[in-house]
């Protein structure tokens, strides 16, 4: 795939899969470490319990921050500088998710500093969350899903909605907020391939699927009324690795101010150590910049 072409679809669709961009080994591997990491805080009860470190602070993941096959992707969407905030870590979950998006902090009254405007003055958005899911969704659901397009405007929730059009009428939402928009697709990725996509788009973790009828997309509010003997099967545990990057400007500046406010106790901020000289030098010479805003940031529990 041309590198123009890869532009295209990420400006229309705000998502992206690069298929077989890693070794189904290399998928193997990191699925152990990812067992071994979460065994090491929570023991064999790893299901849904947060593993609080950051990946380039944990010497088991580093080399995968840095890999020029990752970042090279992302650099492909949002430009040649990146900017790595300590936002990475390994999920074990098997909680559904509904359509969001993490463009802005969650809540009834999110504070102004972390607040997305959707101001299309500021340019495209250009914060990215990779994402690298260490089991077989050709063949397993609890996949993610995402909404094609859904990055080009906020969404009305019906328990916002009166917040959100005050916002518009005061000028703090620069874009009017409208119906949810984009096809819903389920992204059955193999071992190996590797998604990339807009924070402003709408997605969904966890999905339930339909045996036989993979690429059929429920909605979540849906999906828990599908009887048992319909679903397709889900691993035992289902990994997934997230990483954040982006490009300096407004948009990332905002980005970390609403981890800041939403993560105010977040133990992997508090242990992250990506800061130190050695790490430093990695992450320059794989041409990655550091913001260490975040470190230090959660209350150790």
């Amino acid at each position: 795939m041309s590198v123009e072409t890869t532009a295209v679809d990420w400006r229309r669709d705000g998502y992206l899969v690069r298929q077989g961009l890693l070794q189904e080994s290399e998928i193997a591997e990191l699925r152990r470490r990812a067992l071994d990491l979460a065994r090491r805080f929570h023991g064999d009860d790893i299901i849904n319990k947060p593993i609080p470190v950051d990946l380039l602070s944990e010497p088991m993941f580093r080399p995968l921050i840095l890999d020029p096959r990752i970042l090279g992707l992302a650099r492909e969407l949002i430009g040649p500088r990146l900017v790595y905030c300590g936002d990475s870590k390994i999920t074990i979950m098997n909680i559904r998710g509904r359509f969001h998006k993490d463009s802005s902090p969650a809540g009834i009254w999110p504070s102004a500093r972390g607040y997305d405007p959707f101001d299309p003055r500021e340019g495209p958005y250009d914060v990215l969350r990779i994402m690298i899911y260490l089991q077989d969704h050709r063949q397993l659901a609890g996949n993610l899903r995402v909404r094609r397009g859904s990055h080009t405007g906020p969404v009305v929730h019906y328990v916002t909605w009166p917040r959100d059009v005050l916002f518009w009428m005061s000028g703090r939402l620069r874009s009017f907020p409208g119906l949810p928009r984009g096809k819903r697709i389920n992204l059955n990725t193999a071992p190996g391939d590797v998604v990339a996509f807009n924070l402003r788009v709408s997605h969904g973790i966890n999905a339930v699927r339909l045996r036989g009828l993979p690429d059929v997309c429920l909605d979540p509010k849906v999906e828990r009324f599908v009887p048992p003997w319909f679903r397709a099967p889900e691993a035992a545990e289902r990994i997934a690795v997230l990483i954040t990057l982006g490009a300096p400007g407004v948009h990332l500046e905002r980005y970390i101010q609403s981890r800041m406010e939403r993560f105010s106790s977040n133990r992997r901020f508090q242990s992250a150590a990506f800061d130190s000289p050695e790490i430093r030098e990695l992450a320059e010479r794989a041409g990655l910049e550091l913001r260490t805003d975040l470190i230090g940031q959660g209350a150790a529990t």
